[in-house]
């Protein structure tokens, strides 16, 4: 028995002497999450990898992540105590010329932009005598979009201004280009019947013509220093909802907006292009999208001239003056009448 006292500690007396080095030269760690962008309250991983390029093991390692505030666990646990402390702590055991990968699961509830960047490693030898702590940084972000409208009043709505966008004439149909056909429902002109098709068929026929060139619509926020964060995701949500019913019937959309946008480049409009194929910048605007502008309403209709809009559908985080006469230099420089929508009036969003 004392033999093997007198063995364990010579033993312990060896690792303490090799884990006395607590420098962190040899000690890489790397954290970044699994994923560019998110949904709310979808959870996603925060990817932690560490390395010891030596031959001698590293008996204590701690890791410590600040997390952006809002960042919740998967179990629903806040990881954040206050605005002061939010982390998460790793315990590592390394041997030598090892690499180990920890994932954490995090869930953000709320759309926004998200930097995951400071982090602190914490070494100390085998007995616990010595200790020694130095940052290690990371630029890691993650873009949580707007959620949709899921209340049926609301959608209703939204699905009737689309509606009464897709109804407006819109002169691009080619009578040269005939793509098939379909049953006559009584409003299409005499001069589209397919005669033949019709004998064919024992019912009226009409010609289905292709499009000369896509339809698109402008979907504008406008900035508002008066608007509240509330507001201003009140308008994100509409405007995802709103696109991607414009683009559910193949609308090509286009997105513009003067507002300030979280962590980008102050530039004087914002703006970008969306299918239903391709919509991640579309989404990853909308995320960023707080009160205030960056460029004034004339800077707006400038863009829109230069980009020569058409059709356009308003939205407005406060009913204001300004907002309806903005829709009017907008109908007048389209020539054609502009949707306007009030965050306001969308009690689910606001709630």
């Amino acid at each position: 028995m004392i033999v093997f006292l007198l063995i364990l500690v010579a033993v312990s007396l060896i690792i303490e002497v090799i884990s006395l080095d607590t420098s962190f030269e040899n000690i890489k760690f790397e954290f970044r999450t699994d994923r560019r962008s998110t949904e709310p309250d979808e959870p996603f991983q925060i990817i932690h990898q560490l390395s010891n390029t030596d031959w001698a093991p590293v008996t204590f390692l701690k890791t410590r992540i600040l997390f952006p505030r809002g960042t919740l666990t998967s179990r629903n646990a806040a990881v954040y105590i206050n605005s002061f402390e939010r982390k998460t702590d790793q315990h590592y055991f390394l041997f030598g010329h090892r690499r180990l990968t920890r994932k954490v699961p995090a869930v953000l509830h709320e759309r926004g932009f998200y930097w995951f960047e400071d982090a602190t490693m914490e070494r100390g030898d085998f007995l616990g005598l010595k200790t020694s702590v130095t940052h290690a940084w990371g630029y890691s972000g993650i873009v949580v979009y707007p959620a949709r409208i899921t209340d049926s009043r609301s959608v209703e709505t939204l699905s009737g201004i689309v509606g009464d966008y897709l109804s407006q004439p819109f002169l691009m149909r080619d009578p040269i280009l005939t793509i098939g056909v379909r049953g006559y429902t009584g409003s299409e002109p005499m001069k589209t019947i397919s005669w033949k098709k019709t004998a064919a068929r024992g019912s009226l026929m009409v010609r289905e013509f292709d499009y000369t060139r896509e339809r698109s619509c402008s979907l504008i926020v406008c900035g508002s220093t008066d608007a509240s964060d509330e507001q201003m995701d009140a308008c994100a949500r509409i405007a995802r909802t709103a696109g991607e019913m414009l683009m559910e019937q193949g609308v090509q959309l286009r997105f513009f907006t003067n507002s300030y946008l979280q962590a980008c480049r102050p530039f004087e409009i914002y703006k970008s292009e969306a299918s239903r194929t391709s919509e991640e910048m579309f989404l990853d605007q909308l995320a960023r999208l707080r009160p205030g502008a960056v460029a004034s309403r004339d800077r707006l209709i400038d863009e829109l001239a230069a980009s020569k809009a058409e059709q356009c559908i308003l939205i407005a985080p406060v009913r204001e003056e300004s907002a309806e006469q903005l829709a009017q230099s907008i109908s007048a420089l389209t020539r054609s009448s502009t949707s306007v929508i009030y965050a306001d009036d969308f009690a689910e969003v606001k709630s």
